[in-house]
């Protein structure tokens, strides 16, 4: 077999073919290796906030999580009254990070928030930013007028 025809393989079958050729040490030492097991797919998606609203975990691809990780550590470092907050999400983050790793086309179906069978947008450099939703959509609360007269208000 040529290597053009090699490389022409499904991947599966290319290591197969590999396998074969390899010498009884060789195997013998890849037998003595404990059995990798793959990440399993996050039950739960992952908001992540800005000020613009809120991205999901599961819609974001390796480069846009390890910005994410990156975030996180730089805010770790800094320290101040959100280092907890900040070690829990980087928890997270680190879990999504392996499950993509892992399977970096995949669309994630799972729970966000209250709702069970969401299906997530395909993973993106530049995922879709969600509106925030309750306490007025993350907006300031329109001021309010103190120049009322309430006993012509309420007449």
């Amino acid at each position: 077999m040529t290597l053009k025809e090699l490389l022409a393989l499904p991947p599966v079958l290319a290591i197969k073919v590999i396998y074969d050729c390899l010498d009884e040490g060789t195997i013998a030492a890849i037998k003595a290796k404990p059995a990798i097991k793959a990440p399993q797919q996050p039950r739960f998606d992952f908001a992540l906030y800005s000020n613009g609203g809120n991205t999901y975990a599961s819609e974001c691809t390796l480069k846009q999580l390890d910005w994410y990780i990156e975030r996180c550590n730089k805010s770790i470092a800094e320290g101040g009254q959100y280092v907890e907050q900040n070690k829990k999400q980087l928890e997270k983050l680190s879990e999504w990070r392996r499950w993509r790793g892992c399977n970096p086309t995949v669309i994630w179906c799972g729970k966000r928030g209250d709702d069970e069978g969401v299906v997530a947008a395909p993973p993106s450099d530049r995922p879709r930013v969600y509106p925030r939703t309750g306490g007025n959509g993350g907006q300031a609360p329109p001021a309010q007028n103190q120049d009322v007269d309430t006993d012509k208000f309420w007449g």
